[in-house]
């Protein structure tokens, strides 16, 4: 197993300028045993990095297969758990990225930490964030979620999407409403 950590640093959140991005490593060089993919394809790894700094850049991988499933195995009651079809999958996140909710929090570094077994087209991820609360300007350090992403001729076929709700919540200063939400469905 090969242990990938990067840190993405955010220069200037407003504009969305990158101070750091590092080059995006060829899973052959990275991966004993890893396959070459055909000229242009991304892997897996090449993928995670995409996602981590996007957490920042609000810029999403658009190469979801056709029939590619997100799963959100901790999603709140109420919402779906799985979404399938690259169209849903990119609705869905475009709907959270104009959601308020998401502007509570102004992410200045990510530092991902990739995980990449035998398959070089399976990835496991964890994100850890930093940045500051919006509405106060407290700094806040969380460890966001854990993905495993599945990437089979460059494009995603599975995202599992172990995201930390509570700490994300807590981090925004928005318990209060969580709990309101999860009182609403008892």
């Amino acid at each position: 197993m090969t242990v990938v950590r990067r840190s993405f640093l955010l220069a200037s959140v407003m504009t969305g300028a990158l101070a750091a991005v590092p080059a995006v490593a060829d899973a052959a060089t990275t991966t004993p045993g890893a396959t070459a993919q055909s000229s242009g394809e991304l892997t897996a790894l090449q993928v995670a990095e995409q996602i981590a700094a996007s957490v920042q850049t609000k810029v999403l991988p658009t190469n979801f297969a056709e029939n590619a499933v997100y799963v959100m195995p901790f999603a709140i009651p109420g919402t779906p758990q799985t979404i399938t079809g690259s169209a849903a999958i990119l609705a869905h996140f475009q709907a959270g990225s104009s959601n308020p909710a998401s502007q509570a929090l102004e992410i200045q570094q990510v530092n991902p930490t990739y995980y990449q077994g035998q398959d070089p087209g399976v990835v496991v991820f964890e994100l850890e964030i930093q940045g500051v609360v919006t509405a106060t300007g407290d700094a806040f350090t969380l460890n966001s979620s854990i993905g495993v992403l599945t990437v089979r001729c460059g494009e995603i076929v599975s995202w599992h999407d172990y995201s930390n709700i509570i700490g994300g919540s807590a981090a925004a200063g928005t318990i209060p409403q969580l709990v309101t939400v999860l009182d609403s469905l008892a």
